[in-house]
């Protein structure tokens, strides 16, 4: 009886440890395959939320972007995009653009304007990724390099918490308020531990404003699953 206490025991520990492990390869390893797996992505969904707003007063929102893209190859996504970009006096503006690309065909609407064809998509698709999936290896790239693995029995994450020039300048390439050099950087990465998939990022930036100088907050939100 005290034996199979004793086993009872034991396996309630190696459980607990086990439901919160160090990544079982090396930081390097893992982020090969993952970046290997990135690279290897034909097709996919991702959803990408940004908003940025001033950090002493968060209800006085500068610019929140809102896409999602369905892509299966570049000659077949389609997705949607909405930007609301605040002034001074909080008075709001809004844009949306949706595309539909299929056989070599694409179509757009801009706003309440009618639907209109167009003879290259190549634009579309940038803006409907927002963050593309270039700059998303280069982001994982950089956080492979300085940020910190940590496991669980379902996925892994990626972290990383400071300043670092090469982020500002990456997440400067998305935003439409961009950053002062000294940017705050809080990034988390998700992926899946059996197919080595990245199923989300969380950026929070802080700092001040390139255009005015004001202190402000950017929080990007990426959803990501293959199809």
């Amino acid at each position: 009886m005290r034996k199979f206490i004793t086993f009872i025991f034991m396996a309630s520990v190696l459980l607990l440890i086990g439901s919160h492990v160090e990544a079982s390869e090396s930081s390097t390893d893992l982020g090969l395959a993952v970046g290997q797996t990135l690279n290897e992505t034909e097709s996919y969904k991702q959803t990408t939320v940004i908003q940025q707003f001033e950090t002493a007063a968060p209800d006085t929102t500068r610019d929140t972007v809102m896409a999602n893209l369905s892509y299966a190859s570049i000659e077949d996504f389609s997705g949607k995009i909405i930007e609301k970009t605040n002034d001074a006096s909080q008075k709001q503006a809004e844009s949306i653009l949706q595309v539909e690309t299929e056989n070599q065909q694409t179509a757009y609407k801009q706003d309440d304007q009618d639907w209109q064809q167009s003879l290259t998509n190549d634009s579309f698709l940038g803006q409907l990724q927002v963050l593309s999936l270039d700059q998303i290896a280069d982001l994982l790239t950089l956080l492979d390099a300085t940020g910190d693995w940590k496991g669980s029995l379902t996925d892994q994450t990626l972290t990383f918490q400071g300043a670092d020039e090469k982020l500002s300048n990456l997440l400067n390439q998305v935003v439409s308020d961009p950053y002062n050099a000294g940017a705050n950087h809080a990034v988390s990465i998700t992926v899946d531990r059996q197919s080595k998939t990245i199923t989300a990022i969380d950026w929070q930036v802080t700092g001040t404003s390139r255009i005015d100088n004001q202190a402000i907050t950017t929080d990007l939100s990426v959803k990501l699953t293959s199809k």
